[in-house]
């Protein structure tokens, strides 16, 4: 299923030419890579707490709505370049 990260590939590749996509697959390994040697040593049971779920909700709904961009308002205000559709 395609995701953000086909989206940041074929961005960057009409941007920078066939070294975005190595560069992109290569930092997310990096990625999956940490994330595994974490749960491998002991962040499971972090991530399996409710009270780290109360934390991240609340905080992902906080950035979502205006806290991550300084626009306060929506998602249109957030900063980050994007916006809802306009009808």
């Amino acid at each position: 299923m395609p995701g953000p990260l086909l989206t940041v590939t074929i961005n960057e590749s009409y941007r920078r030419g066939f070294v975005a996509a190595p560069l992109l697959v290569a930092g997310h390994a990096v990625l999956e890579a940490t994330l595994i040697v974490l749960l491998v040593l002991g962040l499971d049971r972090v991530v399996g707490n409710d009270l780290f779920f109360g934390v991240v909700g609340v905080a992902g709904n906080g950035f979502f709505w205006g806290g991550g961009g300084g626009g306060g308002g929506g998602p249109s205000s957030s900063g980050w370049g994007w916006a809802w559709p306009s009808t």
